[in-house]
């Protein structure tokens, strides 16, 4: 059983200038990390970030995050920075300015590094095998958007998590862990909810 563990990834996503090398260890063109520059702290890679989770049973949502309030003149109510480069937006803003890309799901994440067939990237797997692209390059790249991403268990596997993981011997010990929990749920429910605001 692995230990309980949630991140979530805000801020404007963008490609590396180092090519990622492919499932052959070959650096190509084009196959690039994608970075996500926060409003504050370091630059994260996407990839760096979700790999502890790579095997696991997660729930994952990921979002365009428009601006507070939507700003409608602008693509993507203010995710989008395709606009203002002038460019093709990948996700499609230069034909659809009013849509947002917004996902979730429960599943095994998978990272497949195979391109040659268009099956290399993110995927969440399903128990009976099928599987389902999770697109963050194509919804994420030259946006403002989130990733929220935490494995998913049972209440009783996070009950043992949180036996193993030490200081519940006390009744301070539980009360500052459910309060952890607390404030890690209200901010994972928030990145739900795509509210800035907590």
């Amino acid at each position: 059983m692995s230990d309980f563990q949630a991140i979530l990834l805000e801020g404007l996503f963008y490609a590396s200038e180092e090519p990622f090398p492919d499932a052959h260890g070959v650096l190509r063109d084009g196959f690039n990390d994608l970075l996500v520059r926060p409003d504050s702290g370091p630059v994260k890679s996407v990839y760096a970030t979700l790999k502890p989770f790579i095997g696991q049973k997660v729930q994952i949502a990921v979002h365009q995050l428009p601006n507070n309030p939507p700003d409608m003149t602008r693509w993507g109510g203010g995710s989008c920075f395709w606009q203002e480069a002038g460019g093709h937006c990948p996700f499609g803003h230069h034909e659809n300015p009013h849509t947002l890309f917004n996902v979730s799901g429960q599943g095994f994440l998978i990272y497949d590094l195979d391109h040659s067939k268009g099956s290399g990237g993110w995927w969440l797997g399903r128990p009976d095998g099928g599987k389902e692209m999770l697109p963050l390059s194509h919804a994420l790249l030259g946006h403002r958007g989130r990733v929220a991403t935490a494995t998913a268990m049972t209440v009783e596997e996070l009950r043992d998590s949180l036996m193993e993981s030490g200081d519940l011997g006390s009744i301070e010990g539980i009360g500052n862990r459910v309060n952890d929990l607390k404030d890690l749920i209200a901010g994972l429910d928030r990145a739900v909810k795509g509210d800035e605001h907590g």
